[in-house]
């Protein structure tokens, strides 16, 4: 896994509601009770090793003072500082994989507060209750009643001895599984390369980020945009998103997650005649895993990149796609976290080089819209800053031919799509998205309708 990605957000908090002594506080509580937070990380040559640093003594909280430049200078200072912070992280087994730093931007005490953790240590469901647990620390220690009690600390380590002992000694036998797959039946036919490279240039990039949150792009105008930063962004409207959302508890027998993947199948079928697909999937590897330890309420390293081989013929109305993927996502070994645990955290070169000839996907996804749909209500109870904070992974890692990153802001579903430029052009992803968007749409209507009895195979 990168080194360099993380998951956060950036949020503006006034001056009445901010105490940086308070938020001090606070985080050094959460920080304690839940070990998985001191997650260090060693690269070795026998796999990675996995260690809880001790009970944390440094400042945790870094305060940058803004106050006296321009709001213009303020907002170069704080985007400039948190694309840098996502940098920081180092598989080195000293540092730490979290990092806050508030920008105070006025005399009054307004702050910008940025929260990053890298992703070893949290996934989509953790930063949630990582959130809910440092507001309610913030709350306590406001009110005075922050005390320490050891009943309420979280024991990571048995989850960490589980998945080691996991990956040594359950997780072979699933080899086969992975070698049994035939990988052959996801190439995509790409008609399509470009013949210039992009540069991710990052004041392209936050020039359109801009574009695209004051709602004025041009798309003639923000070609040149587009290509550089070898980009694509398209949204779904808020009665869509609210229906895609509310699938599972209508008992579709799918969730939205199922959903979207059935769009990026019928996108992948319709734009390069393939709509089976081998995609990664940054995935919460939570609920009843193994029958002697349950991580659902674990803060620290339950996320992990879970491949999905989605074998789908194109033939199958779309609401039955979606509840085939369901099935299928449903019917892998471990939900499919031997994959990389055979990779990381075993100790035999013969079974990690058996893994490594495997071809990895080609398509990686971020969904994380339930996540931001569902942020604490007191001291995170606004919707995070749209102010750029930088890439989440470094482009010269990405290795994918596309990668869709889908969050949630202001009731729409938004999708950002990179490419590589390497390999596909801005024409086939624009249209690949504008497909996308079609099938997503015509997905929500069918299952909304109530869909098609679902066939077991």
């Amino acid at each position: 896994m990168d080194e360099h990605y993380t998951i956060g957000d950036l949020f503006f908090l006034p001056g009445d509601i901010l105490n940086i002594q308070t938020l001090e506080r606070a985080l050094a509580q959460v920080v304690y009770r839940h070990e998985g937070l001191r997650l260090r990380i060693a690269r070795t040559d026998d796999g990675l090793r996995l260690t809880i640093g001790p009970s944390v003594a440094e400042r945790l909280v870094e305060e940058i003072d803004l106050v006296g430049m321009t709001s213009l200078e303020q907002r170069k200072a704080i985007e400039n500082n948190s694309a840098r912070r996502q940098h920081i992280f180092r598989f080195d087994g000293q540092t730490l994989l979290l990092n806050v730093t508030v920008f105070r931007t006025s005399e009054s005490g307004d702050y910008y507060l940025l929260v990053l953790v890298h992703h070893f240590v949290l996934e989509g469901t953790g930063y949630r209750l990582f959130l809910e647990a440092l507001d309610a620390a913030y709350d306590a220690a406001a009110s005075g009643h922050a005390a320490l009690d050891p009943e309420n600390i979280q024991m990571l380590s048995p989850w960490l001895t589980r998945l080691e002992h996991y990956a040594n000694g359950e997780a072979p036998s699933e080899l086969g599984y992975w070698e049994g797959i035939d990988y052959g039946k996801f190439n995509l036919h790409v008609r399509d390369t470009s013949s210039g490279g992009a540069s991710f240039s990052d004041e392209a990039a936050r020039e359109l980020h801009y574009a695209h949150l004051e709602g004025r792009i041009d798309e003639a105008n923000c070609r040149s945009l587009w290509e550089d930063q070898a980009k694509y962004h398209l949204e779904i409207d808020k009665e869509a998103t609210a229906d895609l959302l509310n699938i599972a508890a209508k008992s579709a027998h799918c969730e939205d997650f199922d959903v979207f993947l059935a769009g990026i199948s019928g996108a992948f079928g319709r734009v390069f005649d393939n709509y089976s697909i081998w995609i990664d999937t940054l995935t919460s590897t939570r609920g009843r895993l193994f029958d002697d330890i349950d991580p659902s309420q674990i803060i620290g390293f339950i996320g992990e990149f879970v491949p999905l081989a989605l074998s789908l013929t194109g033939t199958e109305p779309r609401a039955d796609r979606a509840r085939s993927i369901y099935r299928q996502r449903n019917a892998l070994p471990r939900r499919g976290i031997g994959f990389r645990a055979l990779k990381y955290l075993n100790r035999d070169p013969d079974v990690r080089t058996r893994i490594d000839r495997l071809p990895l996907p080609t398509i990686g996804l971020n969904y994380r819209p339930g996540l931001q749909r569902h942020f604490p209500r007191r001291l995170f109870s606004q919707e995070p800053s749209p102010l750029w904070i930088g890439q989440d992974m470094d482009p010269a890692a990405l290795n994918y031919l596309f990668w869709f990153s889908v969050g949630y802001r202001a009731g729409h579903l938004r999708i950002e799509t990179k490419y590589n430029p390497a390999k596909v052009g801005y024409e086939v992803t624009r249209n690949l998205c504008t497909v996308l968007q079609q099938e997503l749409m015509q997905t929500i209507s069918e299952l909304k309708r109530g869909g098609h009895t679902f066939i077991h195979e």
